[in-house]
Protein backbone atom coordinates (compact mmCIF):
# COMPACT_ATOMS: atom_id res chain seq x y z
CA UNK A 1 0.00 0.00 0.00
CA UNK A 2 1.32 3.41 -0.94
CA UNK A 3 0.42 5.90 1.77
CA UNK A 4 0.13 8.75 -0.77
CA UNK A 5 -2.73 6.95 -2.52
CA UNK A 6 -4.86 7.12 0.65
CA UNK A 7 -6.10 10.65 -0.02
CA UNK A 8 -9.85 10.40 0.63
CA UNK A 9 -11.30 11.01 4.09
CA UNK A 10 -13.62 8.09 4.87
CA UNK A 11 -15.95 7.67 7.84
CA UNK A 12 -16.73 4.14 9.07
CA UNK A 13 -20.17 3.84 10.68
CA UNK A 14 -22.02 1.15 12.60
CA UNK A 15 -25.79 0.75 13.00
CA UNK A 16 -27.61 1.04 16.27
CA UNK A 17 -31.23 -0.02 16.60
CA UNK A 18 -33.75 1.29 19.12
CA UNK A 19 -37.48 0.75 19.57
CA UNK A 20 -39.98 3.56 19.15
CA UNK A 21 -43.16 4.00 21.20
CA UNK A 22 -45.15 1.71 18.86
CA UNK A 23 -42.55 -1.08 19.00
CA UNK A 24 -41.03 -0.37 15.59
CA UNK A 25 -37.29 -0.42 15.04
CA UNK A 26 -35.40 2.79 14.34
CA UNK A 27 -31.94 2.37 12.81
CA UNK A 28 -29.38 5.13 13.29
CA UNK A 29 -25.77 5.18 12.10
CA UNK A 30 -22.97 6.28 14.42
CA UNK A 31 -19.38 7.16 13.51
CA UNK A 32 -16.90 4.48 14.58
CA UNK A 33 -13.73 5.88 13.06
CA UNK A 34 -12.49 8.37 10.49
CA UNK A 35 -9.69 7.04 8.27
CA UNK A 36 -7.73 7.88 5.13
CA UNK A 37 -8.38 5.63 2.14
CA UNK A 38 -8.61 5.29 -1.59
CA UNK A 39 -11.75 4.56 -3.57
CA UNK A 40 -12.33 3.32 -7.11
CA UNK A 41 -15.14 1.86 -9.16
CA UNK A 42 -14.43 -1.82 -9.77
CA UNK A 43 -17.53 -2.90 -11.71
CA UNK A 44 -21.27 -2.94 -11.66
CA UNK A 45 -24.30 -5.09 -11.18
CA UNK A 46 -28.01 -5.03 -11.86
CA UNK A 47 -30.61 -5.59 -9.16
CA UNK A 48 -34.36 -5.89 -9.29
CA UNK A 49 -35.95 -3.09 -7.36
CA UNK A 50 -39.67 -2.26 -7.26
CA UNK A 51 -40.34 -4.59 -10.21
CA UNK A 52 -37.70 -2.96 -12.41
CA UNK A 53 -34.00 -3.37 -13.00
CA UNK A 54 -31.61 -0.86 -11.39
CA UNK A 55 -27.86 -0.47 -11.87
CA UNK A 56 -25.46 -0.41 -8.93
CA UNK A 57 -21.76 0.43 -8.97
CA UNK A 58 -19.32 -1.89 -7.21
CA UNK A 59 -16.74 0.17 -5.34
CA UNK A 60 -13.33 -0.86 -4.01
CA UNK A 61 -12.09 0.92 -0.89
CA UNK A 62 -8.58 0.51 0.54
CA UNK A 63 -7.83 1.59 4.12
CA UNK A 64 -5.33 0.77 6.83
CA UNK A 65 -6.22 -2.24 8.97
CA UNK A 66 -8.35 -1.93 12.05
CA UNK A 67 -9.76 -4.84 14.03
CA UNK A 68 -13.50 -5.42 14.14
CA UNK A 69 -14.51 -4.03 10.75
CA UNK A 70 -17.25 -6.24 9.26
CA UNK A 71 -19.98 -6.20 6.64
CA UNK A 72 -22.32 -4.81 9.31
CA UNK A 73 -20.52 -1.48 9.01
CA UNK A 74 -20.77 1.04 6.17
CA UNK A 75 -18.46 3.74 4.85
CA UNK A 76 -19.23 7.34 3.99
CA UNK A 77 -17.16 9.64 1.79
CA UNK A 78 -18.56 13.15 1.51
CA UNK A 79 -22.20 12.85 0.42
CA UNK A 80 -21.75 9.25 -0.81
CA UNK A 81 -22.62 6.20 1.34
CA UNK A 82 -21.47 2.63 0.66
CA UNK A 83 -22.64 -0.66 2.16
CA UNK A 84 -19.76 -3.07 2.74
CA UNK A 85 -20.23 -6.44 1.00
CA UNK A 86 -16.80 -7.99 1.74
CA UNK A 87 -13.80 -7.23 3.95
CA UNK A 88 -10.33 -8.55 3.06
CA UNK A 89 -7.32 -8.30 5.38
CA UNK A 90 -4.71 -8.30 2.60
CA UNK A 91 -2.27 -11.19 3.09
CA UNK A 92 -3.51 -11.51 6.71
CA UNK A 93 -0.79 -9.03 7.73
CA UNK A 94 -3.06 -6.57 9.59
CA UNK A 95 -1.74 -3.62 7.56
CA UNK A 96 -4.22 -3.06 4.75
CA UNK A 97 -7.91 -3.81 4.25
CA UNK A 98 -9.73 -3.96 0.92
CA UNK A 99 -13.47 -3.47 1.09
CA UNK A 100 -15.93 -4.38 -1.63
CA UNK A 101 -18.86 -2.00 -1.41
CA UNK A 102 -22.11 -1.04 -3.16
CA UNK A 103 -23.23 2.57 -3.23
CA UNK A 104 -26.48 3.36 -1.42
CA UNK A 105 -28.83 5.21 -3.75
Amino acid sequence: MRIGSLRNRIIVQSATETRDAEGGVIRAWAKVREVWGSIETTGGLEVEEADRMAARAMIGVVIRFFAGLTTRHRVVMGARTFNIRAVDDVDNRHREMRLTCVEVI
